[in-house]
């Protein structure tokens, strides 16, 4: 088997690919080679210390709705109902109508704080 000699972009060590896999990634845009895990981990790792949060997922910020999406996962997921057309909107302003108490027990409810449930098992 044929091999290249390349220079790792991380750490500057030579080593050997074979040309079919170098070429394979050349043809699929890659630009650069790392001589093993380890360099090609800490390369992945430089830029996520730093105070840019463009690489996170903006669906995963929380805003004013984010207690509702977890009743709106709820009903996304029930088997036997079918689907469904409450949104999270509407669960909101229902809170709000409400002011937060049941209008079957009178209780207060309490919102949990994210989209995974109550900490504590509080429902």
């Amino acid at each position: 088997m044929k091999t290249i000699e390349i220079v790792c972009k991380q750490c500057g060590k030579i080593f050997h690919k074979s040309i079919y896999e170098y070429n394979r990634q050349i043809r699929n845009g890659r630009d650069y080679f790392y001589c093993g895990r380890s360099c090609s981990i800490t390369a992945g790792n430089q830029n996520r210390h730093d105070s840019d949060a463009s690489h996170l997922n903006p669906r995963n910020r929380h805003d004013e709705l984010t207690p509702f999406r977890c009743f709106q996962a709820r009903i996304r997921y029930r088997k036997k109902k079918g689907p469904s057309d409450i949104d999270v909107l509407f669960l909101k302003t229902l809170w709000e109508k409400q002011q937060g108490i049941c209008p079957f027990t009178n209780f207060q409810m309490i919102l949990p704080e994210g989209t995974v449930g109550w900490k504590n098992g509080k429902t």
